[in-house]
């Protein structure tokens, strides 16, 4: 897998391109002080700790406690694993709430959606339309 492609995948997980960056940066190369990372990205100094500061909050980078401070990545297994897991429990969140909102909507809900009505819909993006297929797929099947 080559850099970019990592960097895009670090953004869909949530990263700004710039954190993405520094975390390669010190994932690549091992410890670094700020003024390193400073230099190498090319950026100013303050930029840089800030990217340091969100990188530290969201768990990818650690900081020594020898002075001057070096900034350390943590792997790149690890990190995954962080996203993954973050993933699964954002989805977790939702499924359950969205079993509570059902609730609430059929305890205010007067009007029921006759089935027998055609309905047309317009499916943007591949992801949906294979959802939707798979889904017609399995009406079909029970049907």
């Amino acid at each position: 897998m080559s850099q970019e492609k990592i960097k895009v995948a670090l953004q869909e997980f949530g990263l700004t391109g710039k954190e993405a960056e520094t975390y390669i940066l010190l994932a690549k190369t091992g410890p670094m002080k700020g003024t390193e990372i400073s230099r190498q990205l090319k950026r100013n100094k303050g930029q840089v700790y800030r990217l340091l500061k969100a990188l530290q909050n969201k768990g990818l980078v650690e900081s020594t406690i020898e002075s001057p401070i070096r900034f350390i990545a943590v792997s790149f297994e690890i990190a995954l694993d962080m996203f993954a897991k973050a993933k699964r429990d954002e989805a977790k969140i939702i499924e359950e709430k969205t079993k509570d909102l059902i609730n609430d909507w059929k305890k205010i809900s007067k009007t029921r959606i006759e089935s027998s009505v055609e309905k047309f819909a317009v499916i943007n993006g591949t992801h949906k339309t294979i959802q939707k297929i798979s889904e017609m797929i399995k009406d079909t099947k029970s049907q």
